[in-house]
């Protein structure tokens, strides 16, 4: 599955793309205004991050320390490493879809509409913040194909059940956990 989001998070704008797979493979790209970084979780649960310069110094002191160290390579995170379990939680379909659970008792049927050409189902749900509109596909199998928030924040589904190969970066373009302390050296 497919997931764009675009809102604003700290005042800035912010865009993120994730294709990721029920197995907690993915791979995702993020950019906030001045900074973008990207992840990679390859079948084996190992994670890599890449982050540019503006990433690293958003991330404050130790953080553009890291992204000296790390230059314009991907940081490797085995699977057992603690930022490495994070990261894998960020790339499970179940954990991400559990956090966008729609609340049916606040919720209204509101009409048809289209999302990328695709017929859906509308649904309003009231929030504290105002009603976000929910799009389910009207045709197949009903996927959420959209939400967007009252506060203007937008998620786009799409790629269901279509398969995802990702692949670890080269070997000459990897630093490992290990070069920053290990898991008590690198917090990200």
């Amino acid at each position: 599955m497919t997931l764009e989001f675009a809102g604003v998070l700290r005042a800035k704008p912010l865009q993120m793309k994730v294709a990721m797979t029920v197995k907690g493979t993915c791979a995702s790209a993020v950019r906030q205004e001045g900074w973008m970084m990207q992840v990679i979780r390859v079948d084996d649960g190992t994670a890599y991050i890449k982050g540019d310069a503006g990433y690293w110094t958003a991330m404050g002191a130790k953080g553009k320390t890291i992204g000296e160290l790390a230059g314009n390579r991907w940081i490797k995170f085995p699977s057992n490493s603690a930022p490495g379990r994070r990261l894998a939680g960020s790339c499970d379909l179940n954990t991400v879809l559990g956090r966008i659970k729609p609340n049916h008792a606040a919720s209204t049927k509101g009409g048809a509409g289209t999302v990328n050409g695709r017929p859906v189902v509308i649904i309003r749900q009231k929030e504290s913040s105002g009603t976000s509109t929910l799009s389910v596909a009207a045709k197949g199998k009903p996927y959420l194909l959209k939400i967007a928030s009252a506060d203007a924040m937008t998620i786009t589904f799409g790629a269901f059940d279509q398969p995802l190969h990702v692949t670890a970066p080269p070997a000459n373009q990897t630093i490992d956990l290990s070069l920053f302390g290990g898991d008590s050296g690198l917090d990200v």
